[in-house]
């Protein structure tokens, strides 16, 4: 399947294999993500991939406080966080990648 090329994976109870195009949004944004949902599912996978934030369940309100508050202090004392790579998901990598999908397909 296209997915499976494309390395996503389809552990998430909730729409496996659909990642929301306002994920990539978030991901082009350059700020860190702090997402709320199944911590095995794929846009969580995307995340920890990237470093580009983290990812509560639901019911974790402990640590969705935390990331919150981590968050905010590394706004206010303007720290970057290090070893952030988003760039296999953007979208010149990932047309490039249906390309080279499509043309497989011949």
């Amino acid at each position: 399947m296209i997915f499976d090329k494309l390395g996503i994976n389809f552990s998430s109870a909730i729409a496996p294999g659909n990642l929301p195009g306002k994920l990539f949004e978030y991901l082009a944004s350059g700020n860190q993500i702090l997402a709320i949902g199944p911590i095995e599912g794929d846009a969580a996978q995307v995340i920890r991939k990237t470093n580009a934030g983290v990812i509560h369940e639901r019911g974790d309100v402990e640590g969705i406080r935390e990331s919150i508050l981590h968050f905010y202090q590394a706004w206010r004392d303007n720290k970057n966080v290090p070893g952030r790579d988003v760039t296999d998901y953007t979208r010149d990598k990932l047309t490039d990648q249906l390309i080279t999908i499509l043309e497989s397909l011949d």
